[in-house]
């Protein structure tokens, strides 16, 4: 009985952390791939914008390709003209601005076409006003998700820590606050009988 509020206390505090790290490793965790794709397909953007701006001055001489990216310049007619990694490239490629017409990423296999999930982006070869091709940037979504799960690991190990330093906290509270006043409430019972050596 003495023990039974501590005892609450306690099973309410690791229900809570138990819920918690459930609710992290759900809603947080989507919102976090959401965001960490957004990051690298502003990055593989970037990279592509400045490869179409080189490339519009240098059509044929292709040497910048990324790390962890495979690279392509598509035709007007959505030929691959060159490939950083021309053994998995897929046959046909489809109109790639069917893809591209409300954001400048996408992620996906092109219905099909691509062997694994990529985040794709795309940018106008243009000179001289007029269009050359494109480049076309492809990232493995495996990359993407191991970049998460390193976010979440982090997470998660920070959450496990700050969760250990409140149970050290518990603890002292226990000894130094919760068990002297029980003693005292033990004290008040006892001596209310009329046991004064207790």
């Amino acid at each position: 009985m003495k023990h039974s509020i501590y005892n609450k206390i306690l099973i309410g505090y690791i229900i809570f952390a138990a819920l918690s790290l459930i609710s992290i490793n759900t809603f947080i965790s989507s919102k976090v791939m959401d965001t960490e794709t957004r990051r690298q397909a502003s990055e593989l953007y970037n990279q592509a914008n400045a490869a179409s701006t080189y490339y519009s001055n240098n059509y044929v001489n292709v040497s910048f390709t990324p790390q962890d990216t495979n690279i392509w310049i598509v035709g007007m007619s959505n030929d691959i003209l060159y490939s950083s990694t021309p053994d998995s490239d897929p046959e046909v490629l489809p109109d790639l601005s069917e893809y591209f017409t409300d954001t400048y990423y996408v992620v996906g296999t092109f219905n099909g076409i691509t062997k694994e999930e990529l985040l794709t982006v795309y940018s106008p070869i243009v000179n001289n006003y007029q269009y050359y091709g494109y480049v076309v940037m492809n990232k493995s979504m495996s990359a993407v998700e191991n970049r998460h799960i390193q976010i979440m690991n982090m997470i998660n190990i920070s959450f496990i820590i700050i969760f250990a330093f409140s149970m050290i906290v518990l603890v002292i509270f226990s000894i130094f606050v919760y068990k002297p006043l029980t003693d005292i409430m033990n004290a008040t019972k006892e001596y209310a009988k009329g046991n004064y050596d207790y």
